[in-house]
């Protein structure tokens, strides 16, 4: 999972991360892992689907180098997921 500008420069950027850290290209990890990079709305869309096939739990594998990349990326993720919960308390 990666938050990113676009769904391109995503996969760009996880196809690194998975180099890096996998020594495997995205291609090869992408079918054993869900790969979800993108823009906020992209990432949720992503994610939704296994929400809507029933899933109560969702591990995710943030795709970012170091550890500032992946406080960043846990910092944008939470509030993202704390804005789409808002509309679910609010009855909306």
């Amino acid at each position: 999972m990666l938050l990113a500008e676009d769904v391109p420069s995503g996969l760009r950027a996880v196809d690194v991360f998975c180099r890096e850290n996998y020594g495997l290209q995205l291609e090869v990890v992408e079918r054993i892992k869900t790969i979800v990079a993108g823009p906020p709305a992209h990432v949720v869309a992503g994610l939704s689907r296994f929400v809507d096939a029933g899933a109560r739990h969702i591990v995710l594998r943030i795709a970012a180098p170091g550890l500032d990349g992946q406080r960043d990326q846990l910092d944008r993720l939470a509030d993202l997921l704390l804005a789409i919960r808002e509309p679910v308390r609010s009855g909306g």
